[in-house]
């Protein structure tokens, strides 16, 4: 077990990293210039690196980035090349701290960030039993986590920032401001697992552990930070909070093909979950996906549909070359939502080839 420090912090932040120095170092910075002090009495806080595999380019570029700030605060963490869920579990032994905040390497924090998330998780405590229930265990916090804007934009960029194509952050966002549509549109409301995204999220360090952590299957992508919130949920009834001002910019730009082989991957993962995690997966879809009949249904459903997802594939690799200017402050995109709509089919299909896929290596 590390040893750990005397007066802990209040929050951990958590950054697994590989073979990415410039984004990393954008990352560090910005949370080498938070409001928060990392050494003040109030909202202390540490930042943990993990190195998932040894990269001194990756750590002279944090050190560089993290600049005069207290170099007891920044700590860097050589680990095997295990992959980065492996490294989000070995860092929350590293730290004391009651808070861990979890990061990607390529989000890039506005100033008020982790003061955001702190003051989420003081202020849940005080909410009157009448709008939640009990807390003592705490609560999940999601932060925003919008999409940088390339300079060369184009309308699938603006597809993947305007609409739920990868997160829902455009439906929270809606909810949040419009009145007219409680629950959702109250600070309180709980989300639920399926919106705990761990490229900008905190919880009690305590009750991660508590769970087991992050169940990480091997060169499995997709559904591990889901399937966390759902156990936290399942044994302490912790809700999850979105706070829209915990902002935390993502720099990862998405083509149409990167899309296509997610939906993949994310089969591959609903497969390998609900055989690891069935009363998971069984929240998740609402429906056992492991069943013989689930599988022959995938199978007529991939014939059936193929010539129509080939011409659909085609339509989403056009987005990509159709530019557009820099979008004005506040975009009115009717037609983004429309056009995702058009392409749930073609997700569908990619996501049960995943299924099958996953399969056929139980089944070998």
């Amino acid at each position: 077990m590390p040893k750990l420090p005397d007066h802990p912090p209040d929050l951990s932040v958590q950054i697994p990293t590989r073979g990415r120095p410039e984004k990393l170092a954008a990352c560090v910075r910005a949370l080498a210039h938070q409001t928060l002090d990392p050494t003040g009495r109030e909202g202390r806080y540490e930042v943990l690196v993990g190195l998932d595999g040894p990269d001194e380019h990756a750590a002279r570029a944090a050190r560089d980035a993290w600049g005069s700030r207290p170099a007891q605060s920044l700590r860097l963490l050589d680990f095997p090349r295990t992959g980065h869920l492996p490294i989000r579990n070995a860092l929350i032994a590293h730290t004391s701290a009651p808070l861990v905040v979890f990061m990607n390497d390529d989000v890039v924090a506005q100033p008020g960030f982790l003061a955001a998330h702190l003051h989420a998780h003081r202020a849940a405590q005080d909410v009157p039993a009448t709008l939640a229930p009990s807390r003592s265990q705490g609560v999940m916090v999601v932060g925003h986590a919008p999409w940088s804007v390339p300079s060369q934009d184009t309308l699938f960029d603006q597809l993947v920032r305007h609409t739920s194509l990868i997160f829902f952050y455009d439906r929270m966002n809606a909810a949040l401001a419009d009145p007219a549509r409680p629950p959702e549109s109250s600070p309180h409301h709980d989300w639920g697992f399926r919106h705990f995204w761990t490229l900008n999220a905190s919880a009690p360090r305590d009750a991660i552990l508590a769970v087991g952590g992050l169940t990480a299957i091997p060169d499995t992508y997709g559904h591990e930070d889901i399937e966390l919130a759902f156990r936290l949920h399942h044994r302490f009834n912790m809700p999850v909070l979105y706070r829209p001002d915990a902002i935390a910019t993502h720099d990862h730009r998405y083509t149409p093909r990167d899309v296509m082989a997610r939906e993949i991957k994310l089969g591959i993962a609903s497969w390998r979950f609900a055989r690891a995690s069935p009363a998971f997966a069984l929240a998740l879809f609402g429906r056992d996906i492991t069943t013989a009949a689930e599988l022959t249904y995938s199978r007529d459903f991939i014939a059936r549909e193929q010539s129509a997802v080939d011409r659909l594939a085609e339509d989403f690799e056009a987005l990509a070359r159709l530019p557009v200017r820099l979008e004005s402050p506040t975009p009115s995109p009717p037609l983004l939502p429309i056009l995702a709509r058009q392409f749930l089919l073609l997700k569908r299909h990619l996501w049960r080839r995943g299924l099958l896929t996953a399969s056929r290596e139980t089944h070998a």
